[in-house]
């Protein structure tokens, strides 16, 4: 009779035990899941459903998502370029977010000074500091100064990709952001000056000229057609500085500059 009680009492311990292991393992079913990077997402990389996982943590949820990403919200992330790196593993954090509001600006190449504009490729003067000049279907002229080689190797990047030609291996995410949105002009005090009075003809004779060519002797040039860049100005100023608008993302084509590139890029930061 002792036998059959205590057998008793052993499964009734056991059957007690089964239940809360069972509750137990249900409650972990049931912890919410948060989004990680399924695998490394470099900065400035476009973010892709593919490269996330949901990852269960256990905690309270309202707590936890103060912090931490919930699955639910995956889509503000998706189709954006990364705010930061993320190992694989790695959780996604609300901060993030903020991050990547403040990153997904538009990001600016340059500026350069103008200071020609032709029908082709031409170190001489398309008009006279200050001189309003249309720029419909012309080539414009600028000057690359010290410190600003490597803006002017990732202009170039997009020039290529705007013929469609990649010559450092672009990835699929680097040739999307690799477009040229718009040209930007500074407006300067040029624009204030009242026009010369010297005629169209000999420009090289203009004293304002001259004194604008030997500003930018030692310069190296660069030409810039127009023709594949939407969203540019009909005039422009010979002496105004030019900026490209381009993609949110520029960071992530500096990291993948040539190794001459990156010497200059920290030469030119000090």
């Amino acid at each position: 009779m002792k036998n059959i009680v205590r057998l008793l009492i052993a499964v009734v311990f056991g059957a007690i035990a089964a239940v809360l292991n069972w509750m137990w393992m249900s409650s972990e079913r049931d912890y919410p899941s948060y989004v990680t990077a399924s695998e490394p997402i470099a900065l400035g990389e476009t973010i892709i459903e593919t490269k996330l996982a949901p990852v269960a943590i256990k905690g309270d949820p309202s707590t936890l998502s103060e912090t931490l990403v919930p699955w639910s919200q995956k889509s503000n992330w998706l189709n954006r370029p990364a705010a930061r790196d993320y190992r694989a593993n790695d959780p996604f954090l609300q901060r993030d977010l903020l991050e990547l509001r403040e990153t997904t600006q538009w990001d600016i190449l340059g500026p350069f000074t103008l200071i020609g504009i032709g029908s082709e490729a031409t170190v001489a003067f398309g008009g006279r500091p200050g001189q309003l000049i249309p720029t419909a279907g012309n080539i414009l002229t600028l000057a690359v100064q010290e410190g600003q080689e490597a803006e002017r190797d990732l202009l170039y990047r997009y020039l290529a990709a705007a013929r469609e030609k990649y010559y450092f291996n672009e990835s699929a995410d680097e040739r999307r952001l690799l477009e040229i949105i718009a040209v930007e002009p500074e407006l300067s005090a040029l624009a204030a000056e009242p026009p010369p009075k010297t005629s169209t003809e000999n420009l090289g004779d203009d004293p304002a000229t001259r004194a604008a060519m030997q500003e930018h002797v030692g310069d190296r040039l660069m030409f810039v057609s127009l023709s594949e860049i939407p969203n540019t100005p009909a005039f422009l100023r010979i002496g105004e500085q030019i900026r490209f608008i381009v993609p949110p993302g520029k960071a992530l084509l500096q990291r993948s500059a040539p190794a001459a590139t990156k010497t200059e890029q920290t030469k030119a930061g000090g």
